[in-house]
């Protein structure tokens, strides 16, 4: 991930996620990154949504909800106070990726208007890149099945809706064919 011939592990525990990598003799392993104390990763994968051909980081995060910058200067407030639970947690895509030397985020969404419960980046068209496919719930019944399964693009500056189906959906599984196509269901 950040071109140092190295390969980097994303290890999920009980204090969260770490960015890794092993050392040769694969004894020894160097913390690269670390989420913050006040994230909660539901989620994290090895992907590249952006469409830049560098593989980084998706993790789904639960952390406190926060204004978007450009609120403190308009003079009608339009921070989406509504997206996050009574807890004030909000729910976001985050890609981590290698910038001048670190890792750290390279692309953030807002709060989210609808939290996911889960996501799959899988290329479903065949074109070479990866779509965003996400189960899609409510703030206020986070706990309840999700009522929305979608599949989003990268548009160069975040993703664009392609398609969404509604139902009941618990979980998430992608299936790769014999024919090199991928399969979504959500069930």
């Amino acid at each position: 991930m950040n071109q140092d011939g190295q390969n980097e592990c994303l290890v999920t525990g009980p204090s969260g996620v770490e960015l890794i990598t092993k050392q040769s003799n694969n004894t020894a392993s160097t913390i690269l990154w670390q989420n913050p104390p006040d994230w909660h990763i539901q989620q994290a994968a090895i992907t590249d949504l952006n469409h830049d051909g560098i593989l980084e980081a998706a993790l789904l995060v639960w952390r406190p909800f926060r204004p978007l910058p450009i609120d403190s200067y308009l003079p009608v407030q339009h921070s989406h106070t509504e997206f996050q639970t009574a807890e004030g947690q909000s729910c976001q895509m985050i890609l981590l990726g290698w910038n001048k030397g670190e890792f750290k985020e390279i692309w953030a969404g807002s709060a989210l208007a609808e939290p996911l419960q889960a996501f799959a980046a899988v290329d479903l068209d065949g074109d070479g890149f990866e779509e965003l496919v996400t189960l899609d719930g409510r703030y206020e019944n986070i706990k309840q099945p999700a009522q929305t399964l979608s599949v989003w693009t990268w548009n160069g500056f975040g993703f664009s809706l392609l398609a969404q189906e509604a139902g009941s959906y618990q979980t998430l599984s992608v299936v790769n064919t014999s024919h090199g196509s991928a399969i979504v269901a959500g069930n």
